[in-house]
């Protein structure tokens, strides 16, 4: 992701573009209505493509004037991207683009391996309710991943990784492995973004899921390791540390 700062972003190449006047109110089971969800799915695209570079500066002002949206739903989309980690709020109505050192990603990728390592070491002792939800969270996962909604790709995903570690028993350890998630979204989604490859990475998942599922600790390892070393290395490559 290229530094850019507000200016660049704010500029006539910006890839957004007014979302009309539907009714702001949020949908059902939703604490966002269709227009908030619509101008954060553009800002993720953005931020996701590199439009909006690590540091780029995200204001109320910007988003009500490149979206002809109110302030409040301006507000409720810095909201929204900051509950998923892909900006940091800041004062005075404002916010910017996630970035990483190369000790963060390297750190995240750490822990998560730490996490997932214990729970392939123990899966033979899975009980069968875990085993069912890991199957249920590998089935969401792969009737979403590919489509148009990022988001709900990007949930289905998490909700698949804290299954794994869910295998343990451990809700301690559950709670870790969704906090280290939510803090490799952005870096996960920029890599899939670039390397273009979602057939690849639906099979490494349903491999992953079925050495989980069928007990198997030694092979469950291996493929944690290998998983997690191909996203870091990827993530090293593709992610622009600062």
């Amino acid at each position: 992701m290229k530094q850019n700062s507000r200016n660049d972003a704010a500029s006539p190449a910006a890839p957004l573009a007014p979302v009309g006047s539907s009714p702001e109110r949020p949908a059902p089971g939703t604490d966002s209505s269709p227009v908030t969800a619509e101008i954060v799915r553009r800002v993720r695209a953005a931020i996701v493509e590199g439009t909006l570079g690590s540091g780029a500066e995200l204001t109320e002002k910007w988003l009500t004037q490149t979206y002809g949206s109110s302030r409040t739903t301006a507000r409720d989309v810095l909201r929204l991207l900051a509950k998923e980690r892909l900006v940091e709020l800041r004062p005075y109505r404002s916010a910017r683009v996630r970035s990483f050192t190369g000790r963060e990603i390297e750190d995240i990728f750490e822990a998560r391996l730490l996490l997932e390592g214990h729970a392939a070491r123990g899966c033979a002792s899975a009980s069968g309710e875990a085993l069912e939800a890991l199957r249920k969270a590998l089935e969401a996962y792969v009737d979403v991943v590919g489509g148009d909604d990022v988001m709900e790709t990007s949930g289905a995903h998490r909700d698949l990784h804290v299954a794994l570690v869910a295998t343990t028993g451990n809700t301690a350890l559950m709670r870790c492995e969704d906090d280290l998630m939510l803090d490799s979204t952005l870096i996960v989604e920029v890599v899939n973004f670039k390397r273009d490859d979602i057939a690849k990475m639906r099979r490494e998942h349903e491999r992953l899921a079925a050495a989980f599922l069928e007990r198997d600790a030694e092979r469950a390892e291996q493929l944690v390791r290998e998983h997690l070393r191909m996203v870091s290395r990827a993530a090293k490559d593709d992610v622009d540390a600062v």
